[in-house]
């Protein structure tokens, strides 16, 4: 959650050192200034050349993100290779899923099982939320004001973009630059179509 965007959630301190500043008329020097500030209460964020501060977040909660998606990894390897390897020993002609052996691993794996569903179906409605945050922000005038070769922030996830040469416009997802989405207009509606 960037909290430039979700202002009412920033806790006092944050927000006193945010009002020290014009957001809206950053240099690249003040956004190193207030990231320094806000990375000693705990918060960090992004900027670019253009020097527009974006992706204010508390840094722990990146972090849990990030060991999120390691988690998920993880029990992802463990889980192929045990697969794997009953696979073979079914291939051998060893039953080892009607083992005492087996039951006991696969009740303790059980509960990693529900915590990798719980995590994943929690990243998905996220990415869904964003996908859709970003999709309900694309308005005509958006797409008929995008010059060539121009990216616009949808949120912290997406970007609107604008191909360099043809008039192609699509929905990028910012973490891998993917194109998701391509959008099109139909009279006075805006279109979508996936592009994954």
């Amino acid at each position: 959650m960037d909290l430039f965007e979700n202002y009412d959630q920033q806790p006092k301190i944050l927000s006193d050192i945010l009002n020290q500043y014009d957001l809206e008329n950053m240099t690249y020097k003040n956004c190193k200034e207030m990231l320094q500030k806000v990375n000693e209460i705990g918060y960090t964020f992004e900027y670019g050349l253009d020097a527009e501060p974006f992706n204010l977040h508390n840094i722990k909660t990146k972090e849990i993100e990030t060991l999120n998606k390691k988690l998920i990894e993880r029990l992802n390897e463990t889980h192929r290779a045990i697969d794997s390897a009953l696979e073979t020993m079914d291939e051998m002609g060893l039953n080892l899923k009607e083992t005492d052996f087996y039951q006991e691993i696969a009740a303790e794996l059980a509960p990693n099982e529900t915590l990798l569903r719980e995590i994943e179906a929690s990243n998905k409605d996220k990415e869904e939320k964003e996908l859709e945050d970003a999709m309900d922000k694309v308005t005509i005038d958006m797409i008929n004001n995008l010059a060539h070769g121009e990216d616009q922030e949808l949120n912290k996830t997406y970007v609107i973009s604008k191909y360099i040469e043809d008039d192609v416009i699509v929905i990028v997802k910012t973490e891998e630059w993917e194109e998701v989405l391509q959008v099109m207009t139909n009279g006075d509606k805006v279109e979508f179509e996936s592009l994954v």
